[in-house]
């Protein structure tokens, strides 16, 4: 793909004024053949880091980089030492005819500030100044980003908007609030419901189960630990109770796709699936299913590229299960209902394991007992999620340290083949 070197004078001066730049290329992806945009550091001509500041450089170096062929494009990288914030609106424009879809047409007005056409053309990106609401930052055809990060940057302007960066806050929250984490209604007891939009919405009709198809390899899938076992809760009551956990923040973040604090989507994929795994017991199926209705889903969920047929989302699910050593499994009726729905308020309480309480006393001392029990169950969730993203950042960073060892063997082994004209001469007699 030939993108054009975009135009100084079409960029925004608060992004010429600030050495947040880099150059990209794009390069196919060894574990599933797909295309990706690669930052590169023009001062070294090696891999930049959207969190180190020593790999970035100004406006005219990335150009001249580009200008000279070393690059296919240049970036600009988010930081939390500023105040802009992108809006990725993707797969919302005809390349051909300029058509924009009518969700994407609103936001762009909505937000009326510099707005350009990506490097695709199938979509824009536009660049406010602004506070990014909590709750997620990607759902559909949508993601904004704030810090760590980088956005392409072609200069093919959309005239009819702004040429510099507005103050966008209250638009912001409003395209947040509507498309990212939109309101939920309430639909009677425990169940919720997500209400959907334009974009698209793979929320959960919490309660209400789901007919949506499952990867057959996933439902008869037996490889891997945990196969075979069986949640004791239903998709809905699973859901509320990772919300209402010590961690319930982290797993409404995820749900709604959010992957900021995490090194790659892979690894938030995997943190996701840990939760699952806790309040699965490790049904394989029900976090197979559950994970399609997260806004972390995307189409190499199915993607096999694995020497035993395995497909990237089996795979993710079963090192889940594998790195989590307790699962959540009720040790009384009474606890899954939350004590609603315990007995009578007058005489013994009963349950399959026999007599539970006999007065009000002691329900209230085994009360307290399940609270510190479940506590200590979400801190040793959590510890043990901050291992696995911790183990799957350092998975990431030795893949990209084995790309880079294999570019530099190859180089040495061009080098090699290459004879030396120096070389012979020093054999010539003098």
């Amino acid at each position: 793909m030939t993108t054009p070197l975009p135009l100084r004078e079409n960029i925004p001066q608060e992004l010429i004024d600030r050495e947040q730049w880099v150059c990209w290329d794009e390069q196919t992806r060894d574990r599933d053949s797909k295309q990706t945009k690669v930052p590169i550091n023009p001062s070294s001509g090696s891999y930049a880091s959207t969190t180190d500041r020593s790999t970035w450089c100004s406006l005219d170096t990335a150009l001249s980089y580009v200008s000279d062929g070393n690059a296919t494009g240049i970036g600009f990288v988010f930081s939390d030492k500023d105040p802009i914030v992108g809006v990725d609106l993707d797969k919302c424009r005809d390349p051909d005819t300029g058509v924009t879809e009518n969700w994407a047409q609103e936001i762009i007005e909505q937000l009326d500030s510099y707005t350009e056409i990506s490097p695709s053309k199938t979509g824009y990106h536009v660049l406010v100044t602004g506070e990014l609401p909590s709750g997620g930052n990607r759902r559909g055809g949508i993601e904004l980003y704030e810090n760590a990060r980088f956005f392409t940057v072609t200069g093919d302007r959309v005239r009819r908007r702004p040429q510099q960066l507005q103050e966008r806050s209250a638009a912001l929250a409003s395209v947040h609030a509507r498309y990212i984490n939109p309101v939920q209604e309430k639909t009677g007891g425990n169940k919720t419901k997500t209400e959907g939009n334009a974009v698209g919405d793979r929320g959960l009709q919490l309660g209400e189960g789901t007919d949506r198809d499952v990867d057959s390899r996933s439902q008869t899938s037996d490889r891997g630990l945990g196969s075979g076992s069986e949640s004791s809760l239903d998709d809905a009551e699973l859901v509320s109770r990772a919300q209402g956990a010590a961690n319930g923040d982290k797993f409404d973040r995820l749900w709604r796709g959010d992957i900021q604090g995490y090194d790659s989507h892979s690894e938030a994929d995997m943190a996701l699936c840990m939760i699952l795994a806790f309040w699965s017991n490790g049904d394989r199926v029900q976090m197979d299913r559950l994970f399609r209705h997260s806004d972390l889903f995307r189409e190499k969920w199915d993607v096999s590229h694995f020497s035993d047929g395995s497909t990237y989302g089996e795979k993710t699910i079963e090192r889940a299960i594998g790195m989590t050593s307790e699962f959540y499994t009720p040790a009384r009726s009474s606890i899954r209902s939350d004590w609603g729905d315990s007995g009578s308020s007058s005489g013994n309480e009963s349950t399959s394991d026999g007599n539970f309480a006999d007065s009000d006393g002691d329900v209230g001392e085994t009360r307290e007992g399940v609270s510190v029990y479940l506590n200590r169950i979400n801190e040793l969730t959590d510890r043990i999620q901050s291992l696995v993203e911790e183990n799957a950042s350092l998975q990431e960073e030795l893949s990209i340290e084995r790309d880079r060892r294999l570019e530099v063997e190859a180089e040495l082994e061009a080098r090699s083949e290459r004879p030396s004209r120096k070389w012979y001469l020093r054999w010539l007699p003098r």
